[in-house]
């Protein structure tokens, strides 16, 4: 069986039409297909299942965008399913989740531009050598709010918090201090001040880090290519909105000017060689990874609670949804590749749409839909006739992704 390719789609419908000045056309109206045909039928050949081991103290997650219809998430260890809400259903029924311990629900927060936020040690400093007490820090850490952490202050040298923040919500001393002491994160960055006699910090900024990208390729160099570097937009650690362009430069890190609290978008102007790698806290943390043939950075964002108190194997189950074919060398996996036809004649049908020739559209229209029904058929008969009517006929999906999102 031949190993059909995007450009034998795209160009094949192109020769076949006679018009291969229509190739831009044809690459995004073969990917329009691949996507109308993954969102037609519950199809076997996409069903996955995944595997996510839960950290202590760590709420949210982020999995691959590539998951699609998400539709269990099970305790291995416990042999138990675990309860599903969305972000809304979730905090309608917990109004401040702070407990931790073994988790029995999970959480769809929706689709982000990022794999973990910046998180950053908070650290302590007295301008007198007599502050040897304590302070109560409490914050954002792995994506729920943290019960209080003690601090020992050791009066002119720095101490720092054992967890890592992505936001201070407050800081207080346990009796007056006698200097004025300054919070900082990671950067050195003045986060928060309790003047001299106080007890009660002044938050003015919030834990940022600078970005840092590089290619697992050479190639991928702003100097011998203009279109090689990243757009980054997301927030500052006072809340003002950043957009800025980070000029790759191959194998070699380079760090963004500005500091972000979070990130709202990161993504490529074109594809690239190799893997771009996006990383926060000094290298310490992996904002994001693209792949080649990608141009943005998407993950699915999913919590559980209670917050795990240890590593817990998470079995989901969920379907893999076709990635955006770039390449002239990629597949329209996880489609098999005996459906060419199929795809092919859902590109003839909008080709010839475009060329004003309504009865070739219909012709071709015809034969895409006849095709669609012939793979669910063919489909069916992998799988046990009475599981797929039970499948199609009960509600079996708890999360859509949203197709092009962002």
């Amino acid at each position: 069986m031949p190993n059909w390719n995007f450009r034998q789609l795209y160009y094949g419908v192109c020769e076949d039409v006679r018009e291969t000045t229509l190739t831009d056309f044809a690459k995004r109206w073969s990917n329009e297909v691949v996507e109308d045909v993954m969102s037609r039928q519950p199809w076997s050949f996409a069903k996955r299942e995944g595997h996510l081991l839960t950290t202590a103290d760590t709420m949210v997650y982020s999995l691959p965008s590539h998951w699609d219809n998400i539709t269990d998430f099970r305790q291995k260890d416990s042999l138990r399913n675990m309860r599903r809400y969305t972000g809304a259903q979730f905090h309608e029924y917990v109004r401040k989740p702070t407990s931790s311990g073994e988790p029995y629900c999970a959480v769809y927060f929706g689709i982000v531009g990022y794999n973990q936020t910046p998180e950053s040690l908070i650290s302590f400093v007295s301008s007198s050598a007599a502050d040897t007490g304590t302070i109560a820090l409490t914050g954002i850490s792995g994506g729920w709010e943290q019960s209080s952490q003690t601090i020992t202050l050791t009066g002119i040298t720095a101490v720092s918090s054992t967890k890592r923040y992505s936001r201070i919500i407050s800081a207080v001393a346990s009796a007056a201090v006698t200097g004025a002491i300054t919070i900082t994160d990671d950067a050195s960055r003045t986060l928060a001040t309790i003047a001299a006699a106080g007890t009660t910090a002044t938050i003015s900024s919030q834990p940022a880090s600078k970005l840092a990208v590089s290619s697992s390729s050479t190639s991928d160099d702003y100097t011998s290519d203009v279109t090689q570097y990243m757009s980054v937009r997301g927030y500052s650690g006072d809340d003002v909105f950043l957009e800025e362009k980070i000029q790759l430069d191959g194998t070699t890190s380079v760090s963004s000017t500005d500091y972000f609290n979070r990130f709202e978008e990161i993504c490529k102007y074109t594809e690239a060689t190799g893997i771009i790698t996006c990383t926060s806290n000094g290298g310490n943390k992996t904002v994001a990874k693209i792949a080649p043939n990608e141009l943005k950075a998407e993950y699915i964002q999913v919590g559980f609670y209670w917050v795990p108190n240890a590593a817990y194997d998470i079995e989901i189950r969920y379907s893999e949804k076709a990635k955006e074919m770039i390449q002239d060398s990629d597949s329209f996996h996880p489609i098999p590749a005996k459906y060419f036809g199929v795809l092919k004649n859902g590109v003839l049908m909008r080709a010839w749409d475009y060329l004003k020739y309504p009865r070739k559209s219909g012709e071709a229209e015809a034969r895409y839909e006849r095709g669609l029904q012939e793979m669910w058929r063919d489909d069916c008969r992998r799988v046990a006739t009475q599981t797929r009517v039970q499948e199609t006929t009960r509600e079996r999906v708890l999360f859509t992704i949203a197709r092009n999102a962002g």
